[in-house]
């Protein structure tokens, strides 16, 4: 009998969960399908023991199934409450990723047009090499505009793009080495997670040659991804939290607080080294 019990609670639950809140008419429907789960119930009974004696009529399923559409009811509501918090837990989420994407975009740009710029007299077909791989980065920022998570093969593609527009202004001047474990590429992260973090060494490291050190590996405790550079470090207040260094750092802080697990340090060691721990993967 359990099933024929949860049957319309479950029914109603599936029938009207993306449609306009009714009270009355939530409880008529709930009401309706638990006499008919009586009925079924009261079937069942039948053919299996052939006892009418214990098999009520409709007036009697009429009675029974006000106090039980009223407990399902009360069920029903609060599975979808349940629903509503999750969807709208999840919109703020989407609406924070969106809100620091639309951040980062035209800090991006803002660069990029200035090496662009800079190109369009002395070095035309360079300068339109910068605008076709803006133009890349700019497709995947849309296209992963509402997905919490990409591949890292993806993330170090797009990086190396970004890299190549860097390197493009700077020449010998910067250096990117990647020491990335092969079985990692398939791993999910925040899409455009080291762009930023890159950017942000480009802006404050004076040393040149500028040296870029991307490195991905497994730990015990999740996996860790690695941005260290070749600077004087970041400041003691940098380190103490009181103060932000840059706005790739800040962007960056506030998205993987969204990330359920994740983890961000900052430390000097030969130079500022950023880790992220994205935990089990």
């Amino acid at each position: 009998s359990i099933p024929c019990h949860l049957a319309p609670c479950y029914l109603a639950f599936r029938l009207r969960a993306n449609k306009p809140r009714h009270y009355f008419k939530d409880w008529l429907l709930l009401y309706v399908l638990t006499i008919l789960g009586s009925r079924i119930q009261a079937y069942i009974i039948w053919l299996l023991y052939e006892t009418p004696e214990y098999v009520h009529n409709w007036l009697t399923s009429l009675w029974i199934a006000f106090p039980w559409a009223t407990g399902y009811y009360v069920l029903y509501r609060f599975a979808l409450t349940v629903k509503d918090l999750q969807n709208e837990r999840y919109n703020r989420k989407q609406a924070q990723l969106l809100a620091l994407r639309n951040q980062l975009n035209p800090h991006f740009l803002f660069n990029t047009l200035n090496t662009i710029s800079a190109f369009i007299h002395s070095a035309p077909n360079k300068a339109d090499e910068v605008l076709q791989t803006l133009a890349d980065i700019l497709r995947y920022s849309l296209d992963t505009g509402e997905i919490e998570k990409v591949s890292l093969a993806q993330e170090l593609l797009i990086t190396q793009s970004y890299l190549s527009i860097e390197q493009a202004r700077f020449g010998e001047q910067l250096e990117v080495k990647f020491n990335i474990d092969e079985d990692l590429r398939k791993v999910q992260v925040p899409p455009l997670l080291l762009q930023p973090l890159i950017e942000n060494s480009i802006k404050y490291v004076k040393n040149r040659p500028l040296n870029i050190a991307i490195s991905a590996q497994q730990t015990e405790s999740g996996l860790q991804l690695e941005i260290a550079d070749n600077g004087s470090g970041f400041p003691a207040q940098v380190l103490a939290n009181k103060q932000g260094q840059g706005h790739g750092l800040g962007i960056t802080k506030k998205r993987l607080a969204l990330v359920k697990g994740a983890e961000f340090k900052l430390s000097n060691q030969n130079g500022a080294l950023v880790q992220i721990n994205l935990g089990e993967v």
